[in-house]
């Protein structure tokens, strides 16, 4: 029974191949241990204000700076991806209240171009996307027909993220729930 030995020794040495990468992947892990969240504003207006980082589901603060000039920078250590913004309580107005996924990495924001325009981490990438395409719908006049579709097939990859969560309160959403 030798081929049977063959058989058995190359299935035992396919199982030890197959488990070199993922050592290898959890000895090279390098997913982020903290948050830097940096951004820009339209304008120096809010020079000096603080700025508060907002978590959108538990409505806390999760981190409080202060703008300098037209710039602003967070740094701390998210447990899990959150749904968060930043605003400024005492100017409330477009361009200063911005939406993104708040997770380990090093985020990226410029308020004076879109409040959704978070860049970055794999999750603010994707939301940006979907949020440019939101816009983009709304702009064209889009009919129910093409949000429904959309809304479908983006909310099917984010059940279990802070971005299906986002999603859930938003115009797609309203459309998937739809027949």
């Amino acid at each position: 029974s030798i081929i049977m030995h063959k058989i058995v020794l190359s299935t035992i040495l396919l199982a030890c191949i197959s488990l070199i990468p993922c050592q290898a992947q959890e000895n090279n892990d390098t997913r982020p241990t903290s948050y830097v969240v940096e951004g820009r504003l339209a304008g120096t207006a809010a020079d000096g204000m603080k700025i508060h980082l907002y978590e959108t589901e538990a409505r806390r603060n999760v981190n409080t700076a202060v703008v300098t000039g037209d710039k602003f920078r967070f740094t701390g250590v998210a447990d899990s991806a959150i749904e968060c913004r930043v605003i400024i309580r005492e100017y409330q107005m477009e361009g200063y209240m911005g939406e993104f996924i708040l997770e380990n990495g090093h985020i990226r924001m410029d308020l004076g171009k879109s409040r959704h325009a978070p860049t970055g981490t794999q999750l603010n990438d994707a939301f940006r996307k979907i949020y440019a395409l939101e816009d983009s719908l709304k702009k064209t006049n889009a009919p129910e027909k093409a949000y429904k579709t959309y809304s479908k097939q983006v909310f099917k990859g984010h059940e279990n993220d802070a971005i299906g969560y986002s999603l859930l309160g938003s115009l797609f959403f309203t459309y998937a729930g739809t027949n």
